[in-house]
This record gives C-alpha cells, structure tokens and sequence, in this order.
C-alpha cells in the first residue's frame, strides 16, 4: 500500500492506527488501537519483508489464484490490459531549476526529523536554501555569450556541492538517531541531487549534449516524459504528457 500510495511512514502509520477497512486488511481488529502504531514501528516491521519473504508470498497469491479459477499452473495464461495517457503539470524544466528543487525537497525532510528528534545540525538550513536559491536565479538569468556566464554557474554549482554535504552530514545524525529509516523519499531526492548536479557541469560547462533518455522533465512527478513542444515555438509552456500506466 505505501508504494501505491505514494506516502511516508508517518501516513501509513495513521492509516493503520485510525482506518478500519485498512486494519481489516492487515489482519488486525477493526476496533481503533487505544495505543497508535508509530512510524518507528512499521518501517522496522517492513524491513524484514526481503525480497526472498516477496517472493514467496507472490507466489503464494499466484498459486492460490490460479486455483480459484481453475486453471493449471503449467498451462499458458492471456491476459489483457489497458493504459491511457494523462497531462502532468509541471514548469517548465531546466537543469538549474530541477537542481534547486531536488535539493531542496532532499533537505526538507531530514531537517524536519532533526528538529523532531533534538539532533542538531539543522537551524542554518534556511539561510543555506535562501543562498542557493538566489545563486539560481543569478544563474537563470545570465545568457551563454556572457562573460561572466562560467563563473555563476560553478558559483551555483559550489553553493549546491555545500548543501549535498550538509545533508549528508545530517544524514549520519539521523541515522545514529535510529531516524534512517524514516528518509527513503529524501533518499530518492538525493539520487536526482546527483545525477541533476552531473548534468549541468556536462551541459553547461562542458558543452556535452545529454542524451533524451538520460534527461529528467520533474524531480516530483518523474514519470513525465516531454512528448511535444506544440506548434507555436513561442509557446513558454510545452504540453507534457506522462508515460502510459495499466489501469
């Protein structure tokens, strides 16, 4: 359900502490726990479910499906499926903009965590996001023929590398804080923190091209993919358009 859902820990915990129909499923009473279920709790119980433990019980359901239709394990099976292409909204993506939000939404929830928890390390956050935030805009602004262009940007890029090792600095507090667990979406963050901060060094500094499939359209919505740019090449916004999904 938290993958399919797309929420963090503390939600899930909720729903299993104050939904009957999701208590129901997980086989617990349907009368409300006097005693929540904390976050810390279901992110150590799903931690044992390896990947031999989700196979296993796949193939259980499998199993038990095919016996309630009737069907042979061994006999071929067809199936059909369906999809359908849905409009994402999102601005307008360059490498500089998703940089800064990648960063940003990679900082957020630990230092939440951290003033939750009492671990310093996190009040200056602000002040490094309002810093880099104003590097990026300096950066947006300046065009490629200008002099001064290769400087802003490995100043943006000197600003981001700060921010990279502050948040793993505040990583290791929180993982002595027994916090770790809690940060996979930060975690995911961090890995476009990566790869967004190789690609403008590439594209901006270096004069390499990246390749359609390597780009990233949105740090949030990451299954966009940019399908057309309209008719009118004066548009701002493009139209974009995410990838088919089974329905």
């Amino acid at each position: 359900m938290k993958p399919g859902l797309d929420i963090d820990f503390d939600r899930l915990a909720n729903l299993a502490s104050n939904h009957r129909d999701m208590r129901r499923l997980a086989g617990l009473s349907d009368v409300l726990n006097p005693a929540p279920i904390s976050a810390a709790t279901l992110a150590n119980n799903l931690s044992l479910l390896t990947d031999d433990v989700l196979t296993q019980i796949n193939r259980a359901i499998v199993r038990l499906g095919h016996k309630a239709v009737g069907h042979s394990m061994d006999a071929g099976l067809q199936a059909r499926g369906d999809s359908f292409v849905v409009e994402t909204d999102v601005e307008y993506p360059t490498d500089l903009r998703l940089l800064w939000d990648a960063i940003r939404a990679a900082i957020q929830q630990p230092v939440r965590l951290c003033k939750l928890l009492g671990v310093a390390g996190w009040r200056q956050v602000r002040h490094w996001l309002r810093a880099l935030k104003k590097a990026w805009q300096k950066a947006r602004r300046i065009r490629r023929h200008h002099t001064l262009f290769e400087t802003v940007i490995r100043a943006y890029l000197k600003r981001a590398d700060h921010r990279i090792r502050k948040r793993a600095d505040i990583r290791v507090e929180l993982d002595t804080a027994y916090a770790g667990l809690l940060l996979e979406k930060s975690d995911e963050y961090m890995s476009y923190v990566h790869r967004l901060r190789d690609q403008v060094e590439r594209r901006l500094l270096k004069g390499e091209t990246i390749p359609q499939d390597k780009k990233i359209f949105s740090v949030f919505e990451p299954h966009t993919r940019w399908i057309a740019k309209g008719p009118d090449r004066r548009l701002r916004e493009p139209r974009w358009s995410s990838g088919c999904r089974c329905a």
